[in-house]
């Protein structure tokens, strides 16, 4: 009989692509996501952990939905996604119940390895889980678009925020460098669904350059084959440095040829690292190992 797992909220799709990974290695998962609307996230939220059953209880992010499933079910896995540690923990009104969440979780999942350095002391149960793609869904066209037109196109698919994606970075070192055929399109808040056609259609994506790790948007782009412009700090990938373009090479992304092979490098260790379906049976290791499943 399979295990029946419940699971809550989502951040950049990740619950999504893990339900699919968990599923397709015959788990029964009922994943509850929800809008951003005050009942939504209140008395809808409420009722449906309260009237949910399983053998095991995820939640995506540490606020409300952790909070509500502590404490009318049972918290086993908080996966944290970034900026509740990062930021929302220090800074947030609502800190206090992102620090009892991390207290009571059984198991607390990091969606980067920066996070888990940045946990408070008295969470002892923890793991680095790298972030799930599906490179079905976002994989490259068949077409090399640098060849079908003169201009370079960059995406950047995030609002203009320099403290949490260090806009401000990118933006100086573009206008510095920047060659009458480079064109940037300003993007946020597309649908899932529409990315793989966004993605393709350009010719570099750009990534964050505040946190040093490889975010959704990056790994995304990579796994459809196109260049990403991001910042890494070596120190967590030191096995398995990624092919990114650092600010100091922005001027090589005129040459088609360093694009495409940026870009084939780039599938390459998304597919090597990022699978979802690797991702997700390396989920269900850990917890196995933790006596959670």
């Amino acid at each position: 009989m399979s295990k029946r797992i419940c699971m809550f909220n989502d951040c950049a799709n990740v619950g999504f692509e893990l339900a699919k990974g968990l599923r397709s290695l015959g788990f029964e998962v009922l994943h509850h996501r929800r809008s951003r609307g005050l009942f939504d996230k209140t008395i809808r939220l409420a009722w449906t952990v309260a009237h949910s059953k399983a053998d095991l209880y995820y939640v995506h992010y540490a606020l409300q939905d952790a909070y509500l499933v502590s404490k009318l079910k049972r918290l086993d896995v908080l996966h944290v996604h970034g900026s509740d540690v990062r930021w929302e923990l220090k800074e947030s009104l609502w800190r206090w119940m992102i620090r009892h969440n991390l207290k009571v979780a059984r198991h607390v999942i990091c969606a980067t390895p920066d996070l888990p350095e940045m946990l408070p002391s008295y969470v002892e149960n923890y793991s680095y889980l790298p972030n799930p793609i599906d490179t079905e869904t976002f994989k490259p066209y068949h077409n090399r678009i640098s060849s079908e037109r003169n201009s370079v196109v960059f995406l950047y698919p995030f609002r203009y925020d320099p403290k949490r994606k260090g806009t401000h970075l990118f933006i100086r070192e573009f206008e510095r460098v920047k060659k009458p055929n480079w064109k940037i399109t300003f993007v946020s808040g597309v649908p899932y669904h529409k990315m793989p056609d966004l993605y393709n259609s350009v010719d570099v994506v750009v990534g964050d350059f505040a946190t040093g790790v490889l975010g959704k948007v990056a790994l995304e782009g990579m796994s459809c084959g196109r260049p990403v412009v991001t910042r890494v700090d070596p120190k967590y990938y030191n096995h398995d440095p990624p092919p990114v373009v650092p600010l100091t090479n922005l001027v090589s992304m005129n040459d088609p040829d360093v694009r495409y092979w940026y870009g084939k490098a780039g599938r390459d260790y998304v597919i090597r690292h990022h699978e979802h379906k690797d991702v997700a049976s390396r989920l269900v290791d850990e917890l196995k190992t933790n006596g959670l499943l």
